[in-house]
């Protein structure tokens, strides 16, 4: 099971709601789901993915990738997480518990992870 590495609660939920959205981007079927084995392989079909779009898509869809995997990371999201779920239903299900309350399962945002340099 996921354990967030924050113990903020906006910062669980601000992680939770990035990986939610990035990965619901992509609109993955169960199949798809069934057969991911790990972090990696998720972001490899993102990637196949990326590579089908024009260029202003696969930019958009680039963001919503660093999304899923800031989120996946900030969760504590594993791999036995991935293999463990093999419907998107019960991948979302990892990852709605850390959102804010109400937040539909199927939630999209065009609100991307921001990187602060100083």
């Amino acid at each position: 099971m996921a354990t967030p590495t924050t113990k903020s609660t906006y910062e669980t939920e601000n992680a939770g709601r990035l990986a939610l959205s990035g990965y619901n981007a992509f609109g993955f079927t169960d199949v798809e789901q069934a057969a991911f084995a790990s972090l990696a392989a998720v972001a490899t079909l993102m990637d196949t993915k990326i590579a089908t779009y024009n260029y202003d898509k696969a930019e958009e869809m680039r963001r919503y990738k660093e999304d899923w995997i800031f989120g996946a990371a900030a969760l504590g999201i594993t791999n036995g997480d991935v293999t463990g779920s093999n419907t998107v239903a019960a991948m979302r299900a990892i990852m709605t518990p850390f959102c804010v309350s109400g937040i539909p399962a199927a939630y999209v945002t065009q609100d991307h992870k921001t990187v602060v340099s100083a």
